[in-house]
């Protein structure tokens, strides 16, 4: 039975009990009242009927006449005028009359004397009863009391103790049942009281006012409640379309929500992270990275902090904040924690290749610059030799040369590396290219190059097919991708050795091919022949003015107009390098 129920069981329990006992004390008292009134009457109507008697024969003998007159339940005392009591019914024998007490002090016989007519009543705590005294003076002067006695209200109380009894235990247990019921059918509407639609609920006209704040309550909740899970939607679809990883952990460290970009970073599944929020898991089962551990509980300590970590062979920052609520102070304990992930690995391998490419091209053009300087100061000092002054001017414009070839491939690469960051801008400019007048141009532009080194130049040959290849791009890259690829293959190939340029449509891909005869590459330096500075042949490359950056710039234009490189090369059998455009 629950506490509102049982306070109306106990209140109705109660409530039938004091009505018992108001009603029996109730019925005590007018059964009481009732009585004295009816005793009263008797009194004076047995006075009356005395005074009558005393009347009509005066001669008489007056004790015979009380005697006859006299009643079992109400007692006669006549009293002389002097107080001395000359009978009373009470007493057996005349002889007793004597040793009775004088009856002028007696409450109603001094009110008769005075008035004519006196009464009282007294109590007998021992009998619990109330004996009521009448007194009237009669025409002889002579006082004539009668008295009744009755149960006093304590006693008709007492008297009727196993009737109430027995009344309030059967009004007990009709009350237990009647209770029952009733606190039932009390509480049924409460019970019925539909809170989704309250003022639709078939209860009490009283409850109306609650039902009202009810059904506004409830509207207010369910409008805090949607607005609440429309931003845990808006959250989820942001955090989840996310590249960078989003954690949330609570001042112990344990996981409170991860995006699926950070469940991927540290490799979690789908039953692991189902398991690690459900429990809330600490952050640290589920990576154990010692830069993790500090970061977090620098964070967790109030500080702002941000490091790095290393997950695989991917490098990433950690943004880390705390979160304190009333932002008082940044040196008091946070109650939680936001932690972010950015994947900075490309970013780290282009400052590593900066840091690279500085160093490299600081050693590549500290070269010409030292023999240029040499040079020129053994010029300065007049230190050379008459005749040879010619012979240095050559060297040093050789070298100067070389350093203006180096500083315009670095230039290129540079505009190379910023256009690969917008290349949605570049394909703007794109325009209808024709691949074989572009081969045949750049043909034309090294056979004398290629004579001089005593190399075969093969032009890719004329067909309906080859003279229909087309594709889109930027003029000049595309020129200078191919390029570089003859002059390359020209430089590398030994006297009397042959490049060829050819082409060819495949699909939706048209392709230019250079071949060459000559060194050829090593097939573990495949990869690297594209990086910058690097020269398969160090000597060779020196000594034909190559900058080591040629390979670098097909690369970085290849991927401005994805393009796709194919290099096919074994040492000392000739290299073939490939390059394939979309046809349009």
């Amino acid at each position: 039975m629950g506490k509102l129920s049982a306070r109306i069981f106990k209140s109705i329990i109660f409530t039938v009990i004091a009505i018992v006992l108001v009603l029996n004390i109730a019925f005590g008292w007018l059964a009481y009242l009732l009585l004295d009134r009816q005793l009263q009457q008797e009194l004076d109507n047995t006075v009356s009927l005395i005074e009558q008697a005393f009347s009509y024969d005066e001669s008489a003998d007056k004790n015979d006449l009380l005697g006859a007159l006299s009643l079992r339940e109400i007692r006669i005392t006549w009293i002389d005028k002097d107080g001395t009591v000359l009978y009373d019914s009470a007493v057996s024998s005349n002889t007793q009359l004597p040793n009775m007490d004088n009856h002028l002090d007696r409450p109603e016989v001094i009110d008769a004397i005075a008035s004519g007519s006196g009464t009282s009543k007294r109590h007998s705590d021992t009998l619990n009863e109330e004996t009521t005294y009448l007194a009237r003076v009669m025409s002889d002067n002579t006082i004539v009391r009668v008295a009744g006695s009755q149960k006093s209200v304590l006693g008709h109380l007492g008297s009727m103790i196993l009737p109430d009894i027995l009344v309030l235990s059967f009004a007990t247990l009709a009350a237990v049942l009647i209770a029952r019921l009733t606190a039932k059918r009390i509480l049924r509407p409460f019970g019925n009281i539909n809170f989704a639609r309250p003022l639709e609920s078939e209860t009490y006209p009283e409850l109306a006012p609650l039902l009202v704040r009810l059904n506004s309550s409830f509207n207010e909740l369910s409008e805090q409640s949607e607005a609440l899970k429309a931003q845990q939607n808006e959250f989820e679809i942001v955090t989840s379309n996310m590249k960078e990883g989003l954690l949330l952990v609570d001042a112990t460290g344990a996981i409170l929500s991860i995006n699926p970009s950070a469940a991927q970073i540290f490799n979690v599944t789908d039953d692991v992270l189902s398991v690690t929020l459900s429990e809330k898991r600490h952050l640290l089962t589920i990576n154990r990275s010692a830069e993790l551990q500090q970061l977090l509980e620098e964070v967790l300590a109030g500080k702002f902090s941000e490091g790095e970590m290393q997950q695989g062979d991917r490098y990433f920052q950690i943004l880390g904040s705390p979160v304190i609520p009333d932002k008082i102070s940044l040196d008091d304990n946070a109650q939680g924690a936001v932690l972010l992930l950015r994947d900075i690995t490309e970013w780290r391998e282009g400052d590593m290749m900066r840091k690279q490419f500085s160093a490299n091209v600081s050693h590549e053009l500290k070269t010409p610059l030292t023999v240029i300087n040499g040079y020129a100061e053994l010029m300065k000092q007049g230190m050379v030799h008459p005749g040879d002054e010619a012979r240095l001017a050559g060297l040093i414009h050789d070298e100067s040369t070389r350093m203006i070839l180096m500083i315009d491939d670095i230039l290129t690469l540079s505009q190379l590396d910023e256009s690969s960051t917008a290349s949605s801008t570049i394909e703007e400019s794109f325009e209808v290219l024709d691949l074989f007048e572009i081969s045949e141009e750049v043909c034309k532009r090294l056979s004398s190059y290629a004579n001089e080194k005593q190399i075969a130049l093969v032009k890719p040959e004329t067909t309906d097919q080859i003279s229909s290849l087309k594709t889109k791009g930027l003029s000049t890259l595309v020129t200078r991708m191919i390029y570089n690829l003859v002059e390359n293959a020209i430089r590398y190939s030994d006297v009397g050795g042959t490049v060829q340029v050819s082409l060819s449509a495949d699909d939706d891909q048209v392709s230019v091919s250079v071949s060459d005869t000559g060194i050829g590459i090593p097939s573990a330096l495949h990869e690297k022949v594209f990086e910058r500075f690097f020269c398969v042949d160090q000597s060779r490359s020196k000594s034909t003015g190559g900058t080591g950056l040629g390979l670098a710039i097909v690369k970085n234009a290849a991927k401005i107009h994805k393009a796709t490189i194919d290099l096919n090369s074994a040492e000392g059998r000739g290299t073939t390098i490939t390059l394939g455009f979309k046809a349009v």
